[in-house]
């Protein structure tokens, strides 16, 4: 089975002034999902400028999951665009793509931008998104298409709102030379992804750590029921330690006596 998603919305703004907020859409308030992006190549082609960005980003999977797929947590995302500002059709076009975890769930998304037929203040966009999965029997194959499919509006609208918010910074005359000149907003930490061998190395530990935590609850509770009142008596303790401790500090700070230890 395989999901489609098509949208279309307008932006206020110039094709180009939208070209270049695409490319320096991130950071993004609106994206704190995405973790990393870097261009690993840009060339010209004639009058063709064509761009490939690498993009790491973060998610959730749903709690329905199989465990080996709710512990995935990051994934690259490969962005190719090209763009001809010179060319009768001016149009930007994107398309991308996960390059891991593509079993469990891929997602291809196609986006053209076009400058609006008699308004040059203004840009169409559409958005095509194809959402497969290969992973387990059909309904789980089939849930987790409708999950992912489920979480592209939203992630569009967030897309759109950080491109509307970078466009509109270009179009200021007081904010634009700021925002071309200041370079990354700030910093990204670098995650790699974990490989197959390490999520399950990890998924065996974290079922022995549950193992000895739930030892220990009941190792607790049959104390707590063989001595009753066990878990104060530990806390009174603890409590008059701490008070002798700070009286003698407080002796010791005002008086110079009691600063040995093993004086009473």
């Amino acid at each position: 089975m395989v999901c489609y998603s098509e949208q279309h919305h307008t932006y206020d703004a110039p094709l180009h002034y939208i070209t270049l907020a695409h490319n320096l859409r991130f950071p993004s308030p609106y994206s704190t999902h995405v973790i990393s992006s870097d261009v690993i190549s840009r060339s010209f082609v004639g009058s063709t400028l064509r761009t490939t960005r690498l993009v790491l980003k973060r998610g959730k999977m749903p709690a329905w999951a199989p465990r080996v797929v709710a512990q995935i947590g990051t994934s690259w995302v490969l962005e190719e665009s090209e763009v001809d500002m010179e060319g009768e059709e001016r149009v930007l076009r994107t398309r991308s793509r996960n390059l891991d975890h593509k079993t469990v769930l891929e997602v291809f998304e196609w986006q053209t931008f076009r400058q609006m037929e008699g308004n040059l203040q203004g840009t169409d966009a559409s958005t095509l998104s194809r959402v497969t999965s290969d992973f387990g029997f059909w309904p789980l194959r089939s849930r987790i298409e409708k999950f992912g499919l489920s979480r592209i509006p939203k992630a569009s609208e967030k897309a759109r709102a950080g491109i509307e918010l970078i466009a509109t910074l270009l179009m200021n005359p007081t904010t634009c030379p700021t925002l071309l000149s200041s370079g990354p907003l700030s910093p990204y930490p670098f995650d790699p992804v974990p490989s197959s061998l390490a999520l399950a190395v990890r998924a065996k530990f974290d079922e022995a750590r549950a193992v000895v935590l739930r030892r220990e609850e009941e190792e607790n509770r049959k104390r707590d029921e063989q001595e009753p009142g066990r878990i104060w008596r530990e806390r009174w303790r603890a409590a008059a330690r701490r008070g002798v401790t700070t009286f003698k500090a407080k002796v010791c700070a005002a008086t110079g006596l009691l600063c040995a230890e093993g004086k009473v």
